[in-house]
Formats: structure tokens, C-alpha cells, sequence
């Protein structure tokens, strides 16, 4: 491990920490959110997200100082090297999967909208996708409509980090 050299040893193939010192393998915490592994060092402890240190381990001359690591499958407990690419807070979100308060329709980037004039009483659905400062937004009448035309467009906007629920 980058910075603790002769105190603590990574498994790449099993992601556990290894400390030199106690001859023991350090068991992670689950905090929020996300395995923790807290490592010493001239008697200060310093906390890391296990999926960054599995992302440091296995890219020993990447720099993610600046970065976010990224669940591709939005397992938080998966943090095999195959589940994780670096990204920046703006990627990291995009990839977020559909939020649980979402009670409209249940999928992400579409609500429902009620049209309650005199003449109809028709529910709508509204695609609204938010990218570099810039909304996207259309209206259809039927759900699957508005999926397909959500989907289409998150690929086309979000790319490799497209998640559509």
C-alpha cells in the first residue's frame, strides 16, 4: 500500500489488508455505506474506503487524488477491480441508480404528471435529464414511451456512465 510500506500488504486477488506488524488481516467496517479500512502509521490513524484502496492497489501510478471511484454495477460491497473506474463527482453521479423517494413513477429521470383541466383528465410523463448545466426535457403519453426515449438519450449523453435506474 502506497505510503505504508513494511506496515500493511494488499491481496489484490482477495482485496484484504494484510498488517505486518500484528502479523493479522484487518477486517473493514461498514460505514457509511462502504467497507472502511482504518490504517496506522507513526501513531496516527488514517480511515480509507476500501474501493479506493482496491483502486490504488491495482493502479499503483494513477493519480485519483482528485477523483471519485465509481461501483459500475452500484454495488457498494462489490468492490472487485472489474466493478470500479475512476470518475469525476459529475460521472460518480450519473451513474447513481433511482432514488428511493422516487414515488411518481419509480424510474429515474421520469415523472408523472397529472393533467387535470375541464376537457381531459390524462396523465403525462415527463422525461427530464439534467447534463453540463444544460436540461433536457420532453413530455410523452405513454410510460414506455418516455422509457425508450430516456434511455436512448442517457446513452447518448452520459455514455459509458448511462444508468437508467
Amino acid at each position: 500500500i502506497p505510503d505504508y510500506e513494511g506496515l500493511y500488504k494488499f491481496n489484490i486477488k482477495t482485496n484484504k489488508v494484510y498488517n505486518c506488524i500484528s502479523n493479522k488481516w484487518l477486517k473493514p467496517s461498514w460505514c457509511n455505506r462502504y467497507y472502511r479500512i482504518t490504517l496506522i502509521k507513526n501513531k496516527k490513524e488514517k480511515g480509507y474506503y476500501l474501493h479506493r484502496l482496491v483502486y490504488i492497489c491495482n493502479n499503483l501510478t494513477e493519480d485519483i487524488n482528485s477523483f471519485e471511484i465509481d461501483h459500475i454495477d452500484n454495488d457498494r460491497k462489490n468492490n472487485n477491480i472489474d466493478n470500479l473506474r475512476k470518475a469525476t463527482h459529475s460521472e460518480n453521479c450519473r451513474n447513481a441508480s433511482v432514488r428511493k423517494d422516487n414515488l411518481s413513477t419509480g424510474y429515474k429521470n421520469i415523472h408523472m404528471r397529472k393533467n387535470k383541466t375541464k376537457r381531459d383528465n390524462l396523465t403525462s410523463f415527463c422525461v427530464k435529464i439534467v447534463y453540463n448545466n444544460k436540461t433536457y426535457h420532453k413530455t410523452f403519453h405513454s410510460l414506455e414511451e418516455a422509457i425508450n426515449h430516456r434511455d436512448i438519450k442517457l446513452l447518448e449523453l452520459h455514455k459509458e456512465f448511462a444508468n437508467s435506474g
